[in-house]
């Protein structure tokens, strides 16, 4: 199964959304929350992307658009808990999260336990 990026919105700190197809054809789209983003983008791909684009194909949806609680790029979250909260969800980011989550069909939310910040910002 192939994959292709539809979208790509990020800039040299910050990857706020990617959205790629599955090759399923429909109009159903998947909106993935996770913590914060790795390398991927629209030259490169990763294992998670990957894995999750396979769940969405067979679950059959044609789009994936994964999100971030925190658009700061580092696939270490250690990286993350020395900064400021606002530096580490990046400006842009509330606009995105809502703009993708409201065209989305299902929205699944995918991070661990361990979240940089006081849990009280986010629960």
């Amino acid at each position: 199964m192939a994959y292709g990026v539809l979208d790509c919105q990020e800039d040299d700190t910050y990857r706020y959304s990617l959205t790629v197809t599955t090759g399923f054809v429909c109009n159903r789209t998947l909106a993935v929350i996770q913590m914060n983003p790795s390398h991927a983008n629209a030259q490169r791909s990763d294992s998670t992307v990957g894995k999750i684009v396979k769940w969405a194909y067979e679950s059959e949806f044609a789009k994936v658009t994964f999100l971030n609680l925190f658009a700061f790029r580092s696939p270490k979250i250690e990286k993350l808990k020395n900064k400021a909260i606002d530096v580490i969800i990046g400006p842009k980011n509330d606009a995105v999260i809502s703009m993708h989550v409201a065209a989305a069909d299902v929205i699944v939310l995918a991070w661990g336990k361990d979240i940089p910040v006081n849990k009280t910002v986010y629960f």
